[in-house]
């Protein structure tokens, strides 16, 4: 067996031990709890939240409890800034693996999800990639590396990302950061009732642009 073989077998077994380990680790913890595991990393604590965020982002992990994760440790506005940077290097890393490493293997494991977002991307370039990107069609993994079976440009690629998930990021960043709040007793009730109707919009906005963009 060709080195390069055994690599694209042993990375995503590795990648899943490590994210079940951390995700179970993470699964008893309180957000006051978990603010004080972050907490004994000190400087580091950015660090190893967007590491674990950048694997999570290959192993098919959701993204959407992590950037939660991401408002309870630094509050929204921090939060959301390492919550967009773990997504934009996640997104990027699963991109070029595709496009320069794992092409072949991603192409033969893909299936018909696969194949959408790679039809879908070639016929309306990095407006599908908006729209993948502001509603959750597909999981956040399968998305990334599919499209790097495409010929959009990487540029094209991460700036798109980044843009279009600034205010999803933003959003469950936020609410992360009020329901640890919360939880601690610091959150005042108009505080928590504006945190109900940003949750409100993130539900209902993907039905209304999956309506806009995929009518019946």
């Amino acid at each position: 067996m060709r080195p390069r073989t055994i690599g694209l077998i042993i990375l995503p077994v590795a990648l899943l031990v490590v994210e079940s380990g951390a995700l179970a680790a993470w699964s008893d913890l309180s957000p006051l709890a978990l603010r004080q595991w972050f907490a004994d990393f000190g400087i580091w604590a950015p660090v190893v939240y967007v590491a674990v965020y950048l694997l999570a982002g290959l192993a098919f992990v959701p993204a959407t409890p992590l950037t939660l994760a991401g408002g309870v440790l630094f509050g929204p506005v921090a939060g959301t800034g390492y919550a967009l940077l773990a997504a934009a290097a996640s997104s990027s890393l699963g991109f070029l693996l595709t496009r320069y490493a794992a092409g072949d293997a991603v192409a033969r494991r893909g299936g018909s999800s696969l194949a959408r977002i790679v039809a879908g991307a070639e016929a309306e370039g990095w407006r599908f990639v908006a729209f993948l990107r502001l509603v959750p069609v597909f999981p956040f993994s399968l998305v990334n590396y599919g499209l790097g079976l495409t010929r959009l440009s990487f540029g094209t690629y991460l700036a798109t990302t980044v843009i279009c998930m600034l205010p999803g990021t933003a959003a469950y960043a936020w609410l992360g950061a009020m329901g640890a709040a919360a939880v601690g007793g610091e959150a005042k009730v108009r505080i928590l009732l504006l945190g109900l109707v940003v949750l409100a919009a993130l539900l209902f906005l993907p039905r209304l642009l999956r309506r806009l963009w995929l009518p019946s």
